[in-house]
């Protein structure tokens, strides 16, 4: 079944996207393509922001990445009254209610520039389990991440990063908070903090952000705005885990 919050996935299509779309590899390679013509307006708005970065400035983020697909983009799950309890499989992410909450924990850690430097995976896994957004999470937080990170002055190599070996430590801490996996992972990818032309060039050529997961697979034919870049990949997973204390 595809999952269908506003229970009217047959009229409207996944999400109330503004195509109807339904079919997932269609609705992941618009997804994909606003990200791509929208992610230099969201690293500048996150670059001009505060300090220091905010939930709100995560709100921003998303709605400017999305706004062209998703009607909805900038609502969390609270504010769209909907899917405030979603699992995968008998894992949680943090109940809508909690939201703000939750991301703000995340914000005020990775606003500190030294505890950024020392626990980067700490605060990528606590803004995954917060799982603001009924889509687009995982662009969001990668964003709302590299910056926090370049204001630490560090920056994380993710195009030397392997998706299944990124997926397993965020796993292992998602389900474990004080297990340091994913710090540990990503230790080795720590760098210098990039320029924003940098961080725009990584995030554009990332494949596992990109809309597929087989490169073979027939490529939806797109138009107007959603037109540049629709090459194939996969959007990177927020995986779900328990709830924290």
């Amino acid at each position: 079944m595809p999952y269908n919050p506003f229970g009217d996935y047959a009229k409207r299509g996944y999400l109330r996207n503004v195509l109807a779309a339904k079919r997932a590899a269609r609705v992941k390679a618009y997804e994909h393509a606003s990200f791509l013509l929208h992610v230099e307006d969201a690293v500048a708005l996150l670059a001009h922001a505060g300090p220091p970065i905010t939930y709100e400035d995560v709100l921003k983020v998303h709605r400017t990445l999305f706004i062209d697909f998703y009607p909805w983009a900038g609502q969390d799950r609270f504010q769209l009254r909907v899917s405030p309890h979603p699992h995968r499989g008998s894992i949680h992410f943090e109940q809508s209610v909690e939201i703000r909450r939750a991301m703000q924990t995340a914000l005020n850690m990775g606003n500190e520039a030294d505890q950024m430097k020392a626990q980067p995976g700490a605060v990528l896994s606590l803004m995954a389990w917060a799982h603001p957004f009924l889509d687009g999470n995982g662009r969001t937080i990668l964003l709302t991440h590299g910056e926090l990170c370049r204001r630490a002055g560090i920056s994380i190599a993710w195009e030397l990063s392997d998706k299944s070996a990124y997926l397993d430590a965020l796993g292992r801490d998602l389900e474990d908070p004080s297990s340091g996996c994913l710090d540990a992972y990503l230790r080795p990818l720590i760098g210098p903090a990039r320029q924003a032309t940098q961080l725009i060039r990584t995030y554009r050529s990332m494949p596992g952000l990109k809309g597929y997961d087989d490169p073979v697979q027939r490529r939806p034919k797109t138009t107007g705005r959603f037109a540049p870049n629709t090459e194939t990949g996969a959007e990177t997973k927020e995986l779900p885990r328990r709830r924290r204390p």
